[in-house]
């Protein structure tokens, strides 16, 4: 049962990031996509200090490790303005 919550929550997290990705390269506003994608990563920055303040740590650990693969989202829209 200790597997199943944090597998559970990486999947939804993925889920999220998948979406956010279709509508971060279908959109027109450059700008409306930097901020979505600002905004996804602030919301699992919180969520993980969160967990972390609950002592869940599995959960936090999975949050950090999407945060640090999500920063490359930003890359990119930024290389799409400048082109």
């Amino acid at each position: 049962m200790d597997t199943k919550k944090p597998l559970n929550h990486l999947l939804i997290r993925i889920g999220i990031l998948i979406l956010l990705l279709i509508v971060v390269f279908k959109i027109n506003s450059d700008e409306l996509a930097f901020f979505l994608s600002q905004a996804y990563c602030l919301f699992l920055l919180l969520e993980m200090i969160y967990s972390f303040v609950k002592k869940k740590k599995n959960l936090a650990l999975i949050n950090l490790t999407l945060l640090i693969i999500i920063e490359i989202l930003p890359i990119l829209v930024f290389i799409r303005l400048m082109i």
